[in-house]
């Protein structure tokens, strides 16, 4: 058994819920309805959804401890109740989304003065974690979040849990919904300060992806959308780990390349020019002189021995 000294108590968020009216001549079911649907065509690997539902709780009602092999994300739509994980008990009130990992034990108890009632969407799959990421939620244990447009959220959630997840074409519809779900979690979360550890995830992603692409035309605003940013955010969390801006590191990638590349002597400079990113030559060629005081055509000329006075 629990000690209950041992569980640690999160108090209720600021927006308050209201009470609805319950006819008590009723069925209890009819007064308390509730849903659960089972998605039967799990088949992307990036993202699946394995059930979704809905329900209005009774007094004091209470389910778990239960654990599940996916990640769940509740939106409350009005009452209030207490999820427990792992000792820790949150206390959760109407408009707040709520994060479960997989595989751990969850209880969940609604108010007997307000009892809630909630949509959630199980889902699973290579992207999930990384989308509940880019969505402001943490790797690790339970967490809750409050968006500023609560409705627009909540529409998603109802909108995945009105589709009839038997029928094939259905459960497509409830998949475009999650990822709608998360775009709309995405935006929310671009601005938000994340934890240092984080920031240097995303920021490999970001040296990763110019280290590789350096020889397309990309920019600035597309390596801040590959990661998932606002260019204003990126750019400042990005010169904040590595000490320059993502634009200055590009044009360094591609200077360096072009250097070694006519040192091969095997193109000329209108190929090298291509071949590190850029469509005007112009433009190449200005950025290089700024760089190492020559144009290309006079950088190639020179004899290399004497490269060591332009480093």
């Amino acid at each position: 058994m629990t000690d209950k000294r041992d569980i640690k108590i999160i108090e209720w968020n600021d927006e308050e819920p209201y009470r609805e009216p319950v006819d008590e001549t009723k069925p209890f079911d009819v007064r308390y309805p509730w849903e659960l649907r089972y998605n039967k065509y799990i088949e992307n690997t990036q993202l699946s959804i394995y059930e979704s539902g809905w329900q209005y709780c009774s007094p004091g009602y209470k389910y778990g401890p239960a654990r599940w092999g996916y990640f769940l994300l509740h939106f409350i739509e009005n009452g209030r109740g207490t999820l427990t994980v792992n000792n820790t008990s949150y206390k959760l009130s109407r408009n707040q989304v709520v994060l479960t990992l997989p595989d751990t034990d969850t209880t969940y108890t609604a108010d007997k003065e307000l009892p809630w009632h909630y949509y959630w969407v199980g889902f699973n799959g290579l992207n999930a974690k990384e989308f509940l990421i880019k969505s402001g939620f943490i790797e690790n244990g339970i967490y809750t979040k409050s968006f500023s447009c609560p409705e627009k959220i909540f529409s998603i959630f109802k909108q995945i849990n009105d589709y009839n997840s038997r029928d094939e074409t259905a459960s497509l519809g409830m998949l475009g919904g999650l990822y709608t779900l998360f775009a709309e979690m995405f935006k929310e979360n671009k601005n938000i300060d994340l934890p240092v550890t984080e920031k240097e995830s995303y920021i490999d992603r970001a040296v990763r992806y110019i280290n590789e692409n350096y020889g397309r035309p990309i920019t600035v605003k597309n390596i801040a959308e590959y990661v998932g940013f606002d260019r204003s955010y990126f750019f400042k969390m990005f010169k904040e780990q590595i000490g320059v801006s993502p634009k200055e590191y590009l044009i360094n990638q591609r200077m360096s390349k072009a250097r070694s590349l006519m040192k091969d002597a095997e193109y000329s400079c209108y190929e090298i020019c291509k071949m590190v990113g850029y469509e005007d030559y112009s433009n190449f060629s200005k950025t290089f002189k700024k760089r190492y005081g020559k144009t290309p055509k006079e950088y190639m000329a020179q004899p290399f021995e004497a490269d060591a006075q332009t480093e």
